[in-house]
């Protein structure tokens, strides 16, 4: 691996330097780099471990998208050095690894546990002896996972902004941009979000570019959280455009995931974006045009292409990659072997649809194309450019390639979980024929990538060994966030409105301390509070009961509704008369108390307590929705 010369439309800036550290040891950097990139300039290609086996893994997609590039950055586990910008002073480590990377411990697994790990081992032998569960279940919480959260997180503030838009569009591509400015033609209000740092940059006028920003679902209502930096920010769109694109597709293969193995992105952004040379010599194996693709991003970087094999619908070729010390050295079709450090591979592009599914879409398989198409999608939500199929021709790949006699390694139909094409057979074998069950067996798309580069590989494995098409095998759910979060992003400042009664300055002025009352400022006290209770005792008190929540319910059926949520009865009362009412739980628990007015045959007026308000409403509207009371 090495620096290329300045490429036409590269990232970084040459003429700052900046510094970090790996495992203890310096690297240098340009600005504008990443993690990855500039440890992959610098010769290490090796960066992370795989799931199960610890694995020796590298560079995939170089998107953020799969796990082969998660690593530890000044404490904070699980980042994504392939999009990580570089910073002074970063002190990067390895995760996973019992040891370091390029020797770990737990490595043994792969070569010796096979016969002992298949899929869901755990749940067929460490159920006896019962009195060791204890035991297994310590073992494998700490052999789980991936990297550790620190004891001691370094401070990171996470907040949250709700915002609105009248149109929000998510994807910065062509189409994306021409859809924004499109929408801004028509008025203000019009947002767009793209992952890559560069689209902050670019100019439409009309139209505000978040980035690097990424929507993390759409949900009812035009609710579209979106992760930017420590910032979540809410927003509330009239009208979402989703322009994802595509994504690229993995081959199914022995030694598929061995260090070189990439797919075409990967290459066009160490390229184009970085100035990175991936290796010396390539062999390219795609579908379709997108041979072609790898091959121009190939010359530009000036790498030598030894071999090219274009996979058509009707051809099946044997076909392996070999490895030395976890990196591929060979690849060998049909019997023929290639010595190379470089694996450009390629199934085709396939729709990144999740977003649009997420919404209420339909997800449909589409034979002749062999992606998944986004169909019946609904109101409020519209979609262009590639993630509506528009991915023109291309041939299908087969489920999964064979090694030649006697050659080839582990065949990997998704890289984040360990999960093999053994697996996948091996559960379709003991009954989880249904891809739902199946994903929950073997967890085949529960890794971070979340199904971008196995779901359509894993549709196409169930359907060989089911002998069902692949349009009736189906889709899994599609759940957000659509990548991978932190925890603090979730759990971030939510935005708390003070409320304040009309005599809240009288209280200041009175010399109250004011305390939290749900989102109310009420007064505590005002300073002797042995005098204030005489007061109340031998004179006179006032208190300030405004605050209290308070909720008017009517209609025909107003009196049973009430009588179904309180132990009280209500139907009997006077119009004019007050009863109080302590309101429980379906569990019989006490949640909130108040009181309860007639104020008409069919009205009533309910009182809450101040910090019960919001939850008694949310507890008022769930019960008349499955009620479906008038």
């Amino acid at each position: 691996m090495s620096r290329l010369p300045v490429q036409p439309g590269e990232l970084l800036d040459r003429g700052t330097v900046v510094r970090f550290s790996f495992q203890g040891k310096p690297v240098e950097a340009f600005a504008g780099d990443t993690i990855g990139s500039a440890l992959y300039a610098s010769g290490r290609t090796l960066l992370s471990r795989s799931f199960k086996y610890h694995r020796p893994r590298g560079i995939l997609c170089c998107k953020g998208h799969c796990a082969n590039c998660m690593m530890t950055v000044d404490g904070i586990p699980n980042i994504r050095v392939c999009e990580m910008p570089v910073r002074d002073g970063a002190a990067v480590e390895g995760q996973n690894v019992i040891g370091s990377l390029d020797r770990d411990l737990f490595s043994v697994v792969d070569k010796l546990g096979g016969p002992f790990t298949p899929v869901g081992f755990y749940y067929r032998t460490m159920i006896r002896p019962r009195r060791l569960w204890p035991l297994y279940e310590k073992f494998l919480r700490n052999a789980a996972g991936l990297g550790k959260v620190p004891e001691h997180d370094p401070h990171r503030r996470y907040d949250v902004e709700h915002r609105e838009a009248r149109v929000l569009v998510v994807g910065g591509g062509r189409a994306g941009r021409e859809a924004a400015a499109k929408h801004a033609a028509d008025g203000s209000g019009v947002v767009l979000v793209d992952e890559l740092p560069e689209v902050a940059a670019l100019e439409l006028p009309g139209v505000e570019m978040l980035a690097p920003a990424r929507a993390m679902g759409i949900w009812e209502g035009g609710l579209v959280p979106v992760e930017h930096g420590n910032l979540m920010l809410r927003y509330r769109a009239e009208h979402v455009v989703v322009a994802t694109g595509t994504v690229d597709q993995p081959l199914v293969f022995p030694g598929n995931d061995l260090v070189g193995v990439m797919l075409p992105g990967a290459v066009e952004r160490l390229v184009e974006r970085y100035a990175v040379k991936p290796g010396e010599r390539a062999v390219v194996i795609a579908v379709g045009g997108e041979a072609e693709r790898a091959q121009a991003a190939l010359e530009q970087a000036g790498i030598e292409i030894v071999s090219t094999v274009r996979l058509t619908a009707g051809r099946a070729p044997t076909l392996a990659a070999d490895g030395r010390k976890g990196r591929v050295r060979s690849v060998t079709v049909d019997g023929r072997t290639t010595d190379c450090d470089l694996v450009v591979m390629s199934g085709g592009r396939q729709p990144a649809y999740s977003l649009l599914a997420m919404a209420g879409a339909k997800v449909e398989y589409d034979a002749a194309r062999g992606v998944l198409v986004p169909t019946a999608i609904p109101d409020g939500i519209s979609a262009t450019g590639s993630v509506t199929g528009a991915v023109g021709e291309q041939a299908v790949p087969a489920a999964a390639y064979s090694a030649y006699e006697g050659g080839g390694d582990k065949c990997f139909v998704c890289v984040c979980e360990d999960v093999s094409t053994k697996d996948v057979k091996r559960a379709v074998a003991e009954g989880f024929d249904s891809i739902e069950l199946a994903k929950r067996y073997t967890t085949v798309t529960m890794g971070p990538c979340q199904g971008r580069y196995c779901h359509v590989q894993s549709i196409r494995l169930y359907a060989n060994e089911t002998g069902a098409d692949e349009a009736a095998v189906g889709a899994t759910t599609a759940r957000p966030p659509w990548a991978p979060v932190s925890m603090g992003l979730l759990a971030g400042r939510h935005l708390e409105p003070i409320k304040r009664s009309s005599l809240h300055h009288r209280h200041a002025e009175s010399g109250a301390s004011l305390i939290w009352a749900g989102q109310w400022k009420r007064p505590y006290a005002y300073g002797d509070v042995e005098r204030e209770v005489r007061a109340v005792h031998e004179d006179l008190g006032v208190i300030d009961v405004s605050t209290l929540g308070k909720l008017l319910v009517q209609g025909p059926d107003a009196a049973e509704f009430l009588e179904r949520l309180y132990p009280n009865r209500f139907g009997d009362m006077k119009p004019g008369r007050i009863r109080y009412g302590v309101l429980t739980t379906d569990g019989g628990r006490i949640m909130d108390d108040g009181t309860v007015a007639r104020l008409g045959e069919t009205s009533f007026y309910v009182t809450t307590t101040s910090t019960g308000a919001d939850a008694v409403n949310g507890w008022f509207e769930w019960w008349n929705a499955i009620w479906g009371y008038d």
